[in-house]
């Protein structure tokens, strides 16, 4: 005798009619009839009289309808200890303005689940993934490498091509591209390494057959933005990042592939609480 037959039994018991108990289970109504055939053979006893519009308990239905009540009662207790056993929920974030507000999800998720105790810290994506590795973060909201890790599980949030972030008034603020290779000789605001745009600095100097420059390294995207409004340097962003920014910039990078990724990654097996996280970022 298993769960999910005294389920597909109690559900059939209140409905009446197995066409309706199907939909509420969302199972085919073949393979629900198939299933109390199984545990009627079980128990060795027939727990439905059936008819054409309808079915009805038997006696050995009856009797059986408030102990299965009771055994599903009891197993969604032990689930809910379970799951309370590990409430707690650690997450790790890139900055991610324009494009997800992380505080907002944050406040929504402890709303809506108030026994969870959540934990955040900012790093890079790098070192984001190693602790995932590690079992020290449950979720992580991370800007993915070219190659996503295959240890790891990942849902994607936003995606878009790379674009160089400029003043309306930098030379190369007007084209409707750039090249690699015009991006060579400009001074850049770049986050930390282990960032995601480092790795994609890296690739626009291989393109370029030319070391990029980093001017100034800072934590955060506003920043960033900040120095590249004051005239300090371009950088790398995606459209989002610019919208509320009306003195920049956005210029395709014409010969470079790079898409920039958002995205939730959880360990193989995600906890109950960062499965919860998963579903309101839909």
């Amino acid at each position: 005798m298993e769960l999910r037959q005294l389920e597909l039994f109690v559900a059939v018991a209140e409905a009446g009619v197995f066409a309706r108990a199907a939909e509420r289970c969302d199972i085919a109504p073949s393979a629900l009839s198939a299933t109390i055939r199984s545990l009627e053979r079980d128990l060795g006893a027939q727990l439905f009289e059936r008819t054409t519009r309808k079915v009805e308990l038997t006696e050995a239905g009856r009797a059986l309808l408030p102990q299965a009540r009771e055994v599903l009662t009891t197993a969604r207790a032990a689930r809910a200890t379970v799951d309370a056993a590990g409430c707690g929920l650690t997450v790790g974030g890139i900055p991610t303005t324009g494009l997800l507000d992380q505080p907002a999800l944050l406040q929504r998720f402890v709303t809506r689940f108030p026994e969870v105790e959540v934990r955040y810290r900012r790093e890079t994506s790098d070192r984001l993934l190693d602790e995932l590795r590690q079992r020290r973060l449950d979720l992580a909201i991370v800007s993915l490498p070219a190659v996503p890790p295959d240890d790891l599980s990942w849902q994607t949030l936003a995606a878009g091509p790379l674009l160089l972030a400029c003043r309306d008034d930098h030379p190369l603020a007007g084209r409707r591209a750039v090249t690699c290779r015009d991006l060579a000789g400009e001074r850049f605001v770049a986050a930390q390494p282990g960032s995601r745009g480092h790795d994609y600095l890296r690739h626009i100097s291989a393109a370029a057959c030319e070391a990029t420059t980093v001017a100034h390294h800072v934590h955060d995207v506003p920043t960033m933005l900040d120095f590249v409004e004051r005239g300090l340097g371009v950088a790398l962003a995606v459209d989002g990042m610019l919208g509320d920014r009306p003195g920049l910039r956005g210029v395709p990078i014409a010969d470079s592939a790079l898409t920039w990724t958002l995205a939730a990654v959880t360990p193989p097996v995600a906890t109950p609480a960062a499965r919860r996280l998963l579903a309101m970022l839909g």
